[in-house]
């Protein structure tokens, strides 16, 4: 365990994995290092059709891919792992825990195969969990090593880890739609009009890099939220455009190591009377330089609740167990009709429509149609 890191250089290496899944070695390292872990592993197998999976290893762990050794272990050992993870799925977020309170005692682990290969080949033994996200659409964990003299992770090192779980789980969030356009088109931010969900990459001082196809839209609507002289986001009125920008800056800060903000969420009421924007803003870093600017700052996510037209709402039915008749309420409240418009638009009673809505939110674990909005372009995002 070293104070040699600094939080900005933590926060700076894993806000890097969000435009380049390639950065994850080197953001594990960082955080092992911090920590006093000797490997990390991270975890995310996709479940929604969404064709990203991905399995990252710090240096240690990637030496054994480099010698040959990793392929013996996936193929003859990997095996035992699957209910370490299966049981970190079922962890509340925020929770970490030590190995020997997952499945097995400490003697049982230290007997298992794949322990006593990675105790020998790495010097790893005791190892903690954690999950990232909930989400019916994909699982997500983190795991670290430590050295084989330890008998027992200290409580240092949960401690030292805690106030950066938060942000490994919006890094991976946040970098699922990236990677998914890296794989289908193999680039990301040059190809972002791929996306159904309008998407503006902002500087700390506000100036707008890059908008694609769906937010220069909206923007276009000057409906609430449009562009000012300066080429930069005004929302309403000068409250709500101090409050949007301050966000902004409080993301780019994150980026550049000098502030902890995970996310700022926003609703913008329309003059027009048409269903607020719902507006997500977030630390962004162009960690590959894709667009030659160097951009730390913010990512700023527009979702117009009147075009829902990508929307896989069927694999977000599937996912989260709706019934047929669910699903068809869940569309037709995604297009922001009332329980009495889905009432009289399936011919039922207005208590059977109250009815399924409340399952839905149930079903769902959100508490509203903004919400609902937000967790199904998370979940499934809308690329053409």
């Amino acid at each position: 365990m070293t104070d040699k890191i600094s939080a900005s250089e933590l926060l700076l290496s894993v806000y890097s994995t969000v435009t380049s899944a390639d950065h994850w070695t080197r953001a594990m390292d960082v955080m092992a290092d911090h920590i006093g872990a000797r490997a990390g592993a991270l975890s995310i197998r996709n479940f929604g059709g969404t064709p990203w999976d991905l399995y990252s290893l710090s240096s240690i762990y990637m030496d054994m891919v480099i010698s040959g050794e990793a392929e013996f272990y996936i193929n003859e050992l990997s095996h035992h792992e699957v209910s370490d993870w299966d049981h970190m799925g079922r962890l509340p977020i925020g929770a970490i825990e030590r190995d020997e309170n997952m499945v097995a005692s400490p003697d049982d682990l230290d007997q298992r195969p794949d322990y006593a290969f990675i105790r020998e080949k790495v010097g790893v033994r005791r190892r903690i969990g954690f999950p990232l996200n909930k989400n019916r659409g994909w699982f997500d964990g983190m795991a670290f090593g430590f050295h084989k003299d330890l008998r027992r992770v200290p409580d240092q090192a949960i401690d030292r880890l805690r106030p950066f779980v938060v942000h490994l789980a919006k890094a991976v969030e946040l970098a699922r739609p990236f990677h998914i356009l890296k794989q289908r088109y193999d680039a990301i931010l040059s190809v972002l009009d791929r996306m159904s969900t309008g998407l503006v990459l902002v500087l700390e001082t506000g100036a707008i890099v890059l908008t694609n196809h769906e937010a220069q839209r909206i923007l276009s609507l000057s409906d609430g939220l449009s562009l000012s002289r300066e080429n930069m986001l005004r929302a309403g009125g000068a409250t709500c455009t101090a409050e949007l920008h301050r966000h902004i800056h409080d993301m780019a800060m994150t980026t550049q190591g000098r502030d902890a903000a995970v996310n700022r969420l926003m609703v913008l009421d329309r003059p027009s009377g048409a269903r607020p924007f719902l507006l997500e803003v977030a630390p962004l870093r162009d960690s590959t330089d894709e667009l030659n600017v160097g951009l730390c700052g913010a990512l700023v996510v527009i979702m117009d609740p009147d075009n829902t037209a990508d929307f896989d709402i069927s694999s977000f039915a599937q996912l989260h167990e709706l019934t047929p008749a669910e699903a068809q309420v869940c569309a037709l409240l995604l297009e922001g009709n009332r329980a009495g418009d889905i009432a009289e638009i399936r011919n039922t009673r207005l208590s059977t429509a109250k009815t399924q809505i409340k399952a839905i939110y149930a079903k769902t674990g959100v508490g509203n149609r903004a919400a609902l909005t937000r967790l199904l372009v998370k979940t499934l995002p809308p690329i053409t």
